[in-house]
């Protein structure tokens, strides 16, 4: 009798500590605590695309869409709240901090467009399209790292 006592309090100890999963929990808790942001990041994101893209060929028409769309303020507001957000675990805010990163390039992508728009310079152009690329570069980072975590922790996501 104490050698089944003891094999089902080695086995139950076993299946506590397997539950017991900080970054899952954590990766949880991040998901939610994101969950209404991702939103107006697709939003923002897409405003961003409409008005910067060849729908828009002259800058009138271009800082005219980004206005009407609020783009620029948008990812200043979203980067504000965004950075408040603090995951416990070093693997989650290093996650995060891919989210961050991305965010704040697009933001200053958008700031050197027009810049370069307005002062019709093809130097700040370059510059702005190098920090796009980088920014879409953190986002594909940050969304494969997201999906692996998530699998790796036993968390579904649907992939977009």
């Amino acid at each position: 009798m104490k050698k089944i006592v003891l094999f089902l309090f080695i086995v139950l100890t076993f299946l506590t500590a397997c539950r017991n999963d900080p970054v899952r929990d954590d990766l949880l808790n991040y998901l939610n605590d994101m969950n209404p942001y991702f939103k107006e990041w697709k939003r923002l994101s897409e405003a961003q695309l409409n008005a910067t893209g060849d729908k828009h060929l002259n800058i009138e028409d271009k800082h005219r869409a980004m206005d009407e769309a609020e783009v620029v303020p948008g990812f200043k507001k979203y980067s504000e709240k965004i950075n408040k957000i603090r995951p416990k675990t070093k693997e989650v805010r290093e996650l995060h901090e891919l989210h961050i990163r991305a965010v704040d390039l697009q933001y200053k992508f958008m700031n050197l467009l027009f810049l370069s728009l307005d002062d019709q310079d093809n130097k700040l152009l370059t510059e702005a399209t190098e920090k796009l690329i980088e920014a879409q570069k953190y986002i594909e980072d940050y969304e494969i790292k997201l999906y692996d975590m998530a699998e790796d922790h036993g968390i579904k996501i649907e992939r977009k």
